[in-house]
């Protein structure tokens, strides 16, 4: 099991509640310490930039592999909309991004505020039709792909 904690990041612990991001499990505690940790936790979900370097470092800890045929041998290959690394298999020729394979791949919503509701809906257990509320997106475009 991944276990990826913002210790790394911002010197601090965070380790409790899981999170699942692309398929793999990541550790937020719950925020009983000063608001420093809240900034450092908050930040994640400030851009897409950010929420897309979280979902590279869990990802792709291990080394890249193609999502396509599994084969180890990629290039980086440019960036998608800026914000997502792209790569290119050396076996099939194929291209993926940071999300291919994931249940973010094909999802309209922005990637920090798909994490951010599911933060609130998982983690700090607010009713999901509260956090679609609050990100201000309706209850039906969170619900059918809400990362579970």
């Amino acid at each position: 099991m991944l276990i990826w904690t913002l210790s790394s990041r911002f010197g601090k612990i965070f380790a409790l509640n899981p999170l699942f991001v692309g398929g793999f499990r990541v550790y937020f505690k719950a925020l009983s310490d000063r608001c420093g940790m809240l900034s450092d936790l908050l930040s994640i979900f400030v851009s897409e930039g950010s929420a897309a370097r979280l979902l590279r470092e869990v990802r792709r800890s291990g080394g890249v592999r193609c999502v396509y045929c599994g084969f180890l041998s990629v290039i980086c290959w440019g960036w998608y909309r800026g914000v997502y690394r792209r790569y290119r298999c050396k076996s099939c020729l194929r291209t993926f991004n940071d999300k291919s394979g994931t249940d973010f791949e094909y999802s309209r919503i922005p990637l920090n505020e798909r994490l951010f509701i599911m933060y609130l809906s998982r983690c700090l257990i607010v009713p999901l039709l509260r956090a679609s509320i609050d990100v201000g997106r309706g209850y039906g475009s969170v619900s059918d792909r809400s990362g579970g």
